[in-house]
Parts: structure tokens; C-alpha cells; sequence
């Protein structure tokens, strides 16, 4: 069912420091930087074999809230203010995700659109489609799980276009450190 590790997506204060890091300690470098401005996000993106990695920045304001509206900079904003940086989820490549989905939905799986207008949407990337089970399917021991999200499926790889892409922003107009302590608020001096 689960063919590999379709991406991984992490939430962080700083895209640029995130780089910087990767840079130097495993030599890696960004193949895709976008700004989303219609989302309130920036977003940092690795190709590790097939999987891709990648890095979400909530654009915030001085107190560490959304600086635009919308349902991903909240929610990005939200984890980063109640439990710091960390892994937002893993998306499963699966094959035929509209069978998938149909099948999934039929024995009773809750699947929600998270600011989208199906379950079953087009990701930021153009060129794959994903859905979320949400984690209350599971059992009522994941009623309350802190992130909503325990299994995405995802369907779809680059073209060739999408592979010479390498997005719509330049990291270097970002400061280099954020000043923020875990829970997300910023320190003053």
C-alpha cells in the first residue's frame, strides 16, 4: 500500500538558519525555495532519493502571530507557539490516491479539507495530490492528538520542468537568526 516516504514536512522558525544547518553539516543543498504569500509561508525543499524534505516558515509578525490570513500560517503558527519546531508529518506515496481515498473513506476513515475545498486536494507543488486521515480514525485513544495529522497519502513525482525549478525566493533577503525561544515567543532585550 505504501510505496515510500513521498515527503516529510517539518515546521520551523527560520528556513534560512534551517539551510545554513544542512549546508554545513551534511552538504545539502536546497532544491527548491518558494514564498507562498496567499498562505502566509515559505517553504524549503530537499530531494533525498525520492522523498522530498521540506521545511515550512510561517510568516509571523514581532509577537510570533500570523502575519496574513489563512488556515496553514495559523495552524503553523499555533504548533510552533504551543510546542516549538519540530515534524509536522509524513506523507505516504501510494498509487491510484482516488481509489485510495474512495476505499479509505467507505470503512468510515474521517478525512478533513484543512482550509481546502475536498479532502482530496492539489498540494502546494502542483504536480501531487494529497489526502489526511485524521487521527481520531485510528481509535479513541488519538482523539486528542497534538497534531492533527497522522497519515497523509500523496500521489505524484516532478516533471522534468518541475526538476529544473528551483522556486520564486531568494534566502538571502531573510534575517540569518530568529530570536525565538521554544513555545514561540520572541525575546526582547
Amino acid at each position: 500500500m505504501f510505496l515510500y516516504a513521498h515527503h516529510v514536512t517539518y515546521v520551523v522558525y527560520n528556513i534560512r538558519e534551517m539551510a545554513e544547518f544542512l549546508q554545513k553539516n551534511f552538504s545539502m543543498k536546497p532544491w527548491k525555495v518558494d514564498e507562498f504569500p496567499q498562505y502566509g509561508l515559505r517553504v524549503l525543499t530537499y530531494k533525498v532519493g525520492q522523498t522530498l524534505l521540506e521545511f515550512m516558515e510561517p510568516m509571523l509578525d514581532d509577537e510570533g502571530n500570523p502575519a496574513t490570513e489563512g488556515l496553514a500560517v495559523k495552524m503553523f503558527a499555533d504548533m510552533l507557539r504551543e510546542t516549538g519546531p519540530g515534524l509536522f508529518h509524513v506523507a505516504w506515496a501510494v498509487d491510484d490516491i482516488d481509489a485510495l481515498y474512495k476505499d479509505l473513506k467507505g470503512k468510515g476513515n474521517d478525512m478533513d479539507a484543512r482550509g481546502h475545498d475536498h479532502p482530496l486536494h492539489d498540494s502546494f507543488h502542483k504536480w501531487y495530490k494529497v489526502f489526511n486521515v485524521l487521527p481520531h480514525s485510528i481509535g479513541p485513544s488519538y482523539a486528542n492528538a497534538v497534531r492533527g495529522v497522522f497519515f497523509q497519502c500523496a500521489e505524484g513525482k516532478p516533471g522534468p520542468e518541475d526538476l529544473v525549478e528551483r522556486g520564486n525566493f531568494d534566502l538571502k533577503t531573510l534575517p540569518a537568526r530568529s530570536n525565538r525561544p521554544p513555545g514561540g515567543r520572541i525575546v526582547r532585550s
